[in-house]
């Protein structure tokens, strides 16, 4: 992700995929250009999932299971959006 940010951040107009596939493989993390990005747009997915449902007022977190606690409604209205 590091590499990502930094790449936006110097004005690169698309990401270099390959080549974070290849500073990956030095790293021991064998996995082709297509497969970080298809991982990459899948975080983004769940982070904004996460963004929308924790907007919510009745949204929650258990601190005893970690698991979140969403009511019926907002789920209802959150599959609608998504």
């Amino acid at each position: 992700m590091d590499v990502l940010i930094e790449q936006n951040a110097q004005g690169a107009p698309k990401f270099e995929w390959s080549s974070l596939g290849a500073m990956l493989k030095s790293e021991g993390v064998d996995k082709d250009a297509m497969q970080i990005k298809n991982h990459f747009y899948d975080l983004v997915k769940k982070l904004k999932a996460w963004e929308y449902l924790i907007g919510k007022t009745s949204v929650g977190v258990d601190c005893m299971t970690g698991s979140v606690i969403v009511p019926d409604d907002v789920w209802e209205d959150f599959l609608q959006v998504s």
